[in-house]
């Protein structure tokens, strides 16, 4: 019960997140050989930049996880998870918009690829789970 109390180590936090993004960059080779096959390479180039939205987005939760320090102020953390949200949902908007707006990508196909790279969060959740069970 001791233990339950203990902050926990910012690695043991890190190494899921590095899995998933791992596994993101697995899928985007695989999300890139099934567009091309199923339909262009534009299609794949798309796909595969739906599957780098969610790497990024990824990314900007493992930049943001606590590094060494453990503070014991709630308000600290809701400004952070805040934060962390704003910069996640703002950095996907932007990238969205300027694979939709400027590079005119397939829509669909950015979609399809930006799904798939957050189903990588649901793999390591069950994963997770299973483990820990």
């Amino acid at each position: 019960m001791r233990g339950l109390f203990r902050p926990a180590s910012p690695k043991r936090h890190a190494a899921p997140v590095q899995r998933v993004m791992l596994l993101q960059m697995v899928l985007s080779v695989a999300v890139l050989l099934v567009g091309w096959l199923v339909s262009d390479g534009w299609s794949a180039v798309s796909a595969a930049f739906g599957v780098g939205v969610s790497w990024f987005n990824s990314g900007l939760l493992r930049w943001r996880m606590p590094a060494r320090r453990v503070v014991s102020d709630p308000g600290f953390h809701l400004r952070s998870v805040v934060r962390s949200v704003v910069e996640r949902f703002a950095g996907v908007a932007l990238l969205f918009w300027l694979g939709l707006a400027i590079i005119h990508f397939s829509p669909l196909w950015l979609l399809v690829g930006f799904v798939v790279g957050q189903m990588a969060w649901l793999v390591a959740g069950i994963e997770w789970f299973d483990k820990n069970r």
